[in-house]
C-alpha cells in the first residue's frame, strides 16, 4: 500500500488517500484506500516525507521543503593482515574512535559479509579476485564526515514510478575531511601491524607502508578522486524552526502551512548531529506524540 495524497479540507489535513500495489511489480493494482482521520502524521523519512509534499503541493510556502538536505558523507580503508582476523564472525561495529569529533570526523569499525566487503575494494578483475580471498585476514573501518557545509536537496522529477530524486554536492571543506579520515584509519591499521591498507582516492588505492600514507597526506584530493563513498542518516528536507519563512514545521512538529498535518521523523531535524541520529529521532517523536495528544484532548 502507498500513500498518495493527504487529504486537506480548510486548510486542515483530515485523511490520507493510498494505492494498493501489485506484490509482483509493485505498480498499483487499481484497489485504492481512503483513511480520514482527525491528525495525519507523515513518517516517510527525509527522502520520501519532502517527497509526497513536493508531488501535492503542500506545506511549502516557505520554499524550504526538499532542501537542506544533510547527510553523513562515508569513506572507508581496508586493511590486510598475516593473520586471520575471522570475519564476518564478531560484531558488526565492536569499536569507534571519537577523539575527532570537534573535527567533524567519527571514525566506527565494521565487520561485513563478503558482497559488502568486496564494494569497499578498490581493483577490478583477478586483483580483486586476489585481495576477496583474503577476506578473512581483512578488518574494515570507516570514517563518518559532520559539521558538513555541504548540502542538497531532494526534487521530484516526475519520473517513471513515482521516485524522488536526490541531489548532493560534497564541498572542499568535506573533502578534506573525507581524505583526513582515511590517513586517520591508514594510520591506526599501520600500528595494529597492517601489512597493506586499502582506500578508495584515485591514486592513492593500495598504501604499503608509512612512506605511501605521507604521500597521501601531502597529496591534493578532489570529490571526483573517492571512487567509493557512502551517505547515511539523511536529515533536514523539512526543517524544524520558530520562522515560517524558514522552516517547515514549528517546534510541536505540526506543518505551519496546513493544521493536522504533523512530521515526525529525521527530515524535521535542522542538521546533522555527527552520530546516529536514531535516539534523536525517538526523542522528538515522543515529544511531537505529547504534543498530538495535548491537541486531541477534548
Amino acid at each position: 500500500c502507498r500513500a498518495e495524497r493527504i487529504l486537506v479540507r480548510d486548510g486542515r489535513a483530515v485523511g490520507l488517500s493510498a494505492s494498493f500495489l501489485d506484490p509482483g511489480s509493485g505498480k498499483p493494482n487499481g484497489r485504492s484506500l481512503v483513511v480520514e482521520s482527525r491528525v495525519v502524521v507523515l513518517s516517510a523519512g527525509a527522502v520520501y516525507t519532502p517527497f509526497l509534499l513536493l508531488r501535492q503541493g503542500l506545506a511549502n510556502s516557505s520554499g524550504q521543503v526538499g532542501r537542506n538536505l544533510q547527510i553523513h558523507p562515508a569513506v572507508q580503508a581496508v586493511a590486510l593482515f598475516d593473520e586471520v582476523l575471522g570475519p564476518p564472525r564478531g560484531i558488526p561495529q565492536a569499536c569507534y574512535v571519537d577523539e575527532f569529533q570537534g573535527e567533524g570526523i567519527m571514525l566506527e569499525g565494521g565487520t561485513v559479509p563478503p558482497e559488502v566487503h568486496a564494494l569497499a575494494l578498490p581493483f577490478a578483475g583477478r586483483r580483486h579476485m586476489s585481495l576477496m580471498e583474503k577476506y578473512t585476514n581483512m578488518g574494515i573501518f570507516g570514517g563518518m564526515v559532520s559539521e558538513s557545509d555541504s548540502r542538497g536537496r531532494v526534487v521530484d522529477l516526475r519520473r517513471p514510478g513515482g521516485r524522488p530524486t536526490m541531489l548532493y554536492t560534497l564541498r572542499g571543506r568535506d573533502v578534506e575531511k573525507a581524505k583526513a579520515a582515511v590517513t586517520l584509519m591508514a594510520e591506526i591499521w599501520f600500528a595494529a601491524g597492517a601489512r597493506r591498507v586499502f582506500t578508495p582516492i584515485a591514486g592513492h588505492y593500495e598504501l604499503r607502508g608509512p612512506a605511501d600514507l605521507r604521500r597521501l597526506e601531502r597529496s591534493r584530493v578532489r570529490a571526483s578522486d573517492f571512487y567509493g563513498m557512502s551517505a547515511y542518516h539523511p536529515l533536514g528536507t523539512c526543517r524544524m524552526g520558530d520562522d515560517p519563512e524558514w522552516s517547515v514545521v514549528r517546534h510541536t512538529g505540526e506543518t505551519w502551512d496546513v493544521e493536522n498535518l504533523f512530521i515526525c521523523d529525521g527530515s524535521i531535524l535542522p542538521s546533522s548531529p555527527g552520530v546516529n541520529p536514531q535516539l534523536t529521532i525517538m526523542a522528538m517523536a515522543m515529544r511531537i506524540a505529547g504534543f498530538i495528544d495535548e491537541k486531541l484532548a477534548p
